[in-house]
């Protein structure tokens, strides 16, 4: 009985050693990350949707670091205004890279020799948690001028992991996903010649992932939905404090989904949830409640929703790939477009912002 009276004891000793010395390394890791920037308390979950490096996406190979861009460096020339863009599939694309918003974005942001590179660093079924990892470990380490995240508004409202509640526990994590290494995938693996038609989702799946986002687009949000919002709003306040501390400018384009839209989509949408919810639902009401934060916390924002929808009702043209909710190859165009309008003023007042202070 003594014997095992002993073994409670010593093992009632030992866990509250084991205890006190994780209570030591959370004060230390606190005290740490308050004084300098780690990068190791950030997770890299984001590796299982890096691309293979230089595998082959239709006629474009992935650069080596796993990204559908070409390959990036860590050295910038004097002169060069840097932006690294972030983001999900949206980034990635359905489209071939020469048709990518960024890529066109970028050709039209050089057009008067203005001497500017954008990487891009979207990946595939990623969100604010990601985004804010991408930063910390990717972003950073090229020394950009502007941290560009493109925040899709179908799918980026997302939960805040148990783990980032502790430091420890993210340093756990973080040595986890660098064992574990990136999964390198390839969404269009074998396929050589884009057509609009390959990329078609089944009716049940595509109509019905539509009618899910109804709690997203209700004016009286469930618990569950608001906690999901400000959760949000936590990671865009870390990436805004790390871009602070690394003196990058972080800028947030604010990026449509299909339904806000598409009136056939919205339609069978209406036709999918309760009749006494149609007159709840406003398609805008996460934007304007998106802006009035971002404006709220300093983040310089831009929203290219209205200009879509804009587009779409002055025209025939439809942007966006036959039920799949990725943008076709024009609206990659119009994208680009959009996106030019707001950013070159930005990218103006940045660069002559950082040409005064050098003065």
């Amino acid at each position: 009985m003594n014997r095992i009276k002993n073994i409670f004891v010593s093992a009632g000793k030992a866990l509250a050693v084991i205890i006190a010395a994780l209570i030591l390394l959370e004060g230390l890791l606190f005290a740490l990350s308050k004084i300098a920037f780690c990068p190791f308390l950030y997770d890299a979950r984001y590796y299982r949707y890096l691309g293979r490096p230089h595998g082959l996406e239709y006629d474009f190979r992935i650069n080596g670091r796993g990204f559908k861009d070409r390959e990036f460096s860590d050295e910038k020339r004097q002169g060069v205004f840097r932006i690294v863009a972030t983001g999900d599939s949206t980034l990635w694309g359905v489209v071939p890279r020469q048709h990518n918003f960024l890529t066109i974005l970028e050709q039209m942001l050089n057009r008067d020799g203005a001497e500017l590179e954008l990487y891009n660093m979207g990946l595939p079924a990623i969100g604010p948690h990601d985004y804010r990892a991408i930063l910390a470990h990717e972003a950073v380490r090229v020394d950009p001028d502007m941290f560009l995240l493109c925040f899709y508004i179908g799918d980026d409202f997302g939960t805040r992991k148990l783990y980032t509640y502790s430091r420890v526990a993210s340093l756990v994590r973080y040595i986890m996903d660098l064992i574990k290494g990136p999964r390198k995938i390839l969404p269009h693996e074998g396929v050589r010649v884009f057509r609009e038609d390959l990329f078609q989702i089944e009716d049940g799946l595509y109509y019905g992932y539509a009618a899910k986002k109804a709690r997203l687009y209700r004016r009286h949000r469930s618990e569950r939905v608001v906690h999901d919002y400000h959760t949000t709003l936590w990671y865009l306040r870390e990436i805004r404090d790390i871009c602070r501390r690394k003196g990058i400018s972080l800028v947030v384009a604010v990026i449509p989904d299909e339904l806000q839209m598409n009136k056939e989509l919205q339609g069978e949408f209406f036709r999918r949830i309760p009749e006494n919810m149609h007159g709840d639902v406003d398609f805008l009401y996460p934007n304007r409640l998106l802006n009035g934060d971002l404006e709220k916390m300093g983040i310089t924002h831009f929203d290219i929703t209205d200009d879509f929808i804009r587009a779409a009702e002055s025209s025939n043209r439809y942007f966006f790939l036959k039920k799949n909710y990725h943008w076709n190859i024009d609206g990659n165009r119009v994208a680009a477009e959009f996106m030019f309008k707001h950013l070159e003023p930005i990218i103006k007042e940045i660069r002559g912002r950082k040409g005064s202070q050098n003065r």
